[in-house]
């Protein structure tokens, strides 16, 4: 009987331990990366139907985010490099200076459906940018807001201005 109860206390701290370890492998990309939530009624509508239709789900978001799509490079104003040579489907400006090239108009950018924004300083964030009024960006369901030092989701709010149906999601990170 004893040792019919250390077998199972065993098990149990087993399973248990497997639990703690793998059970949040799921939630580990999502650590340090946070969305935007809006506060007026007419996105909190919209959020709710978005969410209704993606099930919160955050799988697309992170594919397009980490994997290989045609990208466009802009750095200091200017277009760096491409990956793959079609329209991109990714537009990422490593630094705020870039998005300048986002008030031109761009036919090639009709298809984009994420923009990632790399913001190095606190002073970055005083270029804020509009996407509600850019018409060559009618796919864009993403943007992604990657600041090398300290910020919280009220800067980014104040930072970047987007329609209700696009979803901005934002890291704070100190580069070592």
């Amino acid at each position: 009987m004893k040792n019919n109860l250390n077998v199972n206390l065993c098990i149990f701290l087993f399973v248990s331990c497997i639990s703690i370890f793998f059970g949040n492998q799921s939630f580990a990309q999502e650590k340090g990366i946070y969305e935007v939530s809006n506060n007026s009624t007419l996105n909190k509508v919209n959020n709710q139907k978005n969410q209704q239709s993606t099930s919160n789900n955050r799988d697309n978001f992170y594919d397009l985010a980490f994997k290989m799509y045609p990208t466009h490079y802009f750095e200091k104003g200017t277009l760096k490099s491409v990956y793959k040579s079609s329209d991109p489907v990714k537009l990422t400006f490593e630094d705020s200076e870039s998005l300048k090239s986002l008030k031109k108009s761009n036919s090639k950018n009709n298809q984009v459906e994420l923009i990632t924004i790399i913001l190095n300083s606190s002073n970055d964030l005083s270029n804020s940018i509009d996407l509600t009024s850019n018409t060559d960006l009618n796919k864009l369901k993403y943007v992604f807001v990657k600041c090398n030092f300290n910020c919280s989701e009220n800067q980014i709010q104040k930072f970047i201005k987007t329609n209700a149906e696009i979803r901005i999601f934002y890291s704070s990170q100190n580069p070592s």
